[in-house]
């Protein structure tokens, strides 16, 4: 793919750049992988959509969706969290023919993102798989089947307009022409976006940390998590957040074990002067001298 000029092989990764990676590379078996003038298929398995749903994008992997169910179109069945539509599957609340809306599943609105292979899992366990298409802003697995369209962008949260679309709208997909389009004009969006608040899911911690300094699926990760000198560090690229660590550091003169703000960007708080991100989400060490940090806030994590 490199000498096709299709990657970069510049491009850098945890273990060194993709040029790199090739030239210590040996394809054994071209049957497996195969060479770019000899494809399985001409295409990859996976598509980009775009429309009034997706202004900047949307993702289906085409591969896993039968063809008679390239081209679907259905009114929208809203629901604000998988779980919701998971149970109205579950009680055939969903019908054939229906386009099934989760959003509120994205990066900044669950937070974190996650996929949405549950619902799918059922709707193929119904026989619905090309009866049934799902527009979400949430992600997929490599092992999802079915009509399954996520990581709309703009996402819910943000206000994209998949969080503006109602019961009842038509949805058109075409996955052959990359459309992803409901039928309400975009003064109608401007309209139901003055009443627009979005939903706000309970999110502590590391969850906060991350859904106020993340951004929308199309443009991937926004932030870089290393580890060194006995601690965690978060660097935000968008610079909302320059330079965070869980580690020592000290707030007025007191030292502190927690989640803090170096004071300059690039600069390590281990040891320096940081401004404490919130004092009641400040983690103690453990007395057994162990490196784990737990929040009596999050009773998730509590035992």
């Amino acid at each position: 793919m490199a000498k096709g000029g299709k990657i970069d092989p510049s491009t850098g990764g945890m273990f060194g750049t993709l040029s790199e990676k090739i030239r210590l590379a040996e394809n054994r078996d071209t049957e497996v992988i195969r060479s770019l003038d000899n494809p399985i298929h001409p295409q990859g398995g996976l598509a980009v959509l775009r429309g009034n749903i997706a202004t900047e994008s949307a993702i289906v992997k085409f591969s896993a969706v039968e063809k008679e169910a390239w081209t679907f179109s259905g009114p929208a069945k809203v629901y604000e969290s998988q779980d919701d539509a998971w149970h109205a599957i579950l009680k055939d609340e969903i019908v054939a023919g229906d386009v099934v809306v989760i959003r509120y599943e994205g990066p900044k609105g669950s937070p974190g993102m996650p996929h949405m292979e549950t619902f799918m899992a059922a709707v193929l366990g119904k026989g619905l798989g090309t009866k049934i298409a799902l527009v979400s802003d949430g992600r997929f697995s490599g092992a999802t089947g079915g009509l399954a369209i996520g990581h709309v962008s703009p996402e819910a949260y943000e206000g994209g307009n998949i969080g503006l679309i109602a019961d009842g709208d038509i949805i058109e997909i075409d996955i052959e022409n990359r459309i992803l389009h409901v039928q309400v004009s975009d003064e109608e969006f401007s309209r139901r976006k003055q009443h627009w608040k979005p939903v706000e899911k309970p999110s502590m911690g590391w969850l906060s940390l991350y859904r106020k300094n993340t951004t929308s699926a199309h443009k991937g990760r926004d932030g870089v998590l290393g580890l060194g000198d006995g601690k965690v560090c978060i660097e935000f690229e968008s610079g909302c957040r320059p330079h965070w660590c869980l580690g020592q550091y000290r707030v007025q003169g007191v030292e502190r074990q927690g989640l803090c703000q170096s004071p300059d960007e690039g600069e390590s708080a281990q040891g320096g002067e940081g401004t404490e991100l919130h004092p009641e989400q400040s983690r103690e060490k453990p007395q057994d001298g162990k490196n784990e940090y737990h929040s009596a806030h999050d009773s998730r994590y509590s035992e």
